[in-house]
C-alpha cells in the first residue's frame, strides 16, 4: 500500500529530521511520500528542511503565515497517493503506527491516534477521543474520502488558520456519516516541549474561531435527529470571555473541580483566591475580546455561506 504523509510545519523546524527518520522506520509499506508545508517559520526553516528534499520528499514554503487549515488542504492536493496521513511536525511515529492505521482504513473512513507524551501520559483525553478525534495531531483518510470532500467544499476551513479547525474539520465528517476508530494504545510521541509562554493570541484566536463556529452551525439540523448536539456551544463563548477577563489558568484550576452546568457559572471561588491580580497581561487579553468580536462581524457573510453551504448539503445526504 502506498502512503503520502503531510507534515504541516510553522516554527518546528528543528524536529523534522526526527519526525522524518520514524516515518522511514514504518513497517510494511510498498510507496511512500513526504510533504512537508512551512507556514513561514521564523526559525530559518529552509536550513532546517531542505537537505531533507529527495524525489519521495517535497518541500514547499508558503510565502506568509496560512495557518495550519490551509497547509493541511495544500498538502492533500500535492499529494500522489492512495491514503493519506496528517501528522504534526513534533509527532514521531512508532514503527508499526502506519500499518496499524491502513488496517482501521479498510473498514473505517479515519483512522486516528492520539499522540503521548514522552512520560506516558496521552496529551488529550482517550476516553473522549475513542470515536471521534479531538486533535489532528496524527491521522489517515483514504484519498477518495477526502477529494469526496474536496468535490463539496468540505475540508479544512481555512478562514480559522489554527485553534479549533480540526474540530470543525472532525465535526464535519460526523455529519457526513464517515465512520472513525482510534488506536488507543500508545502509537506516537509528542515530542515539544517548548510551548511559548504568552498565550494571549492563542486566546484570541480560540474566542474567535468559537464565535466563528457558533455563526457557521448556528442553523444546522439533522433530519431525524432531533436530539443532534453541536460540538460548539454559546457557554464555551462565555467560559473563554470571563477567562480571558479575569485569569485563566485560575479559572481552569477550579472548572475542573466542578461538575455540570455549574462549571461555567461557579466563578466565586477562584475570583477569591489570593492569587489573582490583574496584570498587564489580563488587559490586553481584554482588549482582544473586542478583536475577535469586531472580526466576526466584518466576516459575518463567510460563517452564514459557509453554513447555508452545509445546511443544503446535509439534507440531500
Amino acid at each position: 500500500m502506498a502512503v503520502s504523509y503531510v507534515i504541516p510545519v510553522f516554527n518546528r523546524s528543528r524536529y523534522i529530521k526526527e519526525v522524518i527518520e520514524a516515518i522511514n522506520r514504518q513497517s510494511g509499506i510498498n510507496r511512500s511520500e513526504v510533504i512537508i508545508i512551512d507556514d513561514a517559520s521564523s526559525d530559518n526553516p529552509e536550513k532546517e528542511i531542505n537537505p531533507f528534499k529527495q524525489d519521495n520528499i517535497k518541500v514547499f514554503f508558503n510565502r506568509q503565515n496560512m495557518g495550519a487549515a490551509y497547509s493541511r488542504n495544500l498538502g492533500f492536493r500535492m499529494s500522489k497517493h492512495e491514503y493519506i496521513a496528517f501528522i504534526d511536525s513534533d509527532v514521531i511515529l512508532l514503527p508499526d503506527t502506519t500499518v496499524k492505521m491502513l488496517e482501521i482504513c479498510q473498514e473505517y473512513d479515519i483512522a486516528h491516534v492520539v499522540p503521548f507524551w514522552p512520560n506516558g501520559k496521552p496529551i488529550v483525553s482517550l476516553e473522549n477521543s475513542k470515536e471521534y478525534p479531538r486533535i489532528s495531531a496524527c491521522y489517515m483518510m483514504k484519498k477518495e474520502t477526502l477529494q469526496y470532500l474536496d468535490r463539496i467544499g468540505q475540508l479544512y476551513d481555512e478562514n480559522y488558520g489554527i485553534y479549533l479547525e480540526d474540530i470543525d474539520f472532525f465535526f464535519r465528517c460526523s455529519l457526513f456519516g464517515l465512520k472513525a476508530k482510534c488506536i488507543e494504545e500508545m502509537n506516537a510521541l509528542h515530542i515539544a516541549f517548548d510551548f511559548t509562554k504568552d498565550t494571549s493570541y492563542r486566546h484570541y484566536l480560540c474566542l474567535r474561531n468559537n464565535i466563528y463556529s457558533n455563526i457557521k452551525y448556528l442553523r444546522i439540523k439533522i433530519p431525524g435527529k432531533p436530539d443532534f448536539k453541536n460540538v460548539f456551544s454559546f457557554k464555551s463563548i462565555i467560559l473563554k470571555i470571563i477567562a480571558m477577563l479575569f485569569n485563566y489558568d485560575l479559572y481552569k484550576k477550579y472548572s475542573a473541580q466542578i461538575s455540570g452546568k455549574k462549571r461555567h457559572l461557579n466563578n466565586i471561588q477562584w475570583m477569591r483566591d489570593p492569587s489573582l491580580k490583574i496584570t498587564s497581561r489580563h488587559l490586553l487579553l481584554f482588549f482582544l475580546i473586542p478583536r475577535a468580536i469586531l472580526w466576526n462581524i466584518l466576516n459575518i457573510h463567510s460563517p452564514l455561506k459557509k453554513g447555508k453551504q452545509l445546511a443544503k448539503l446535509i439534507c440531500q445526504k
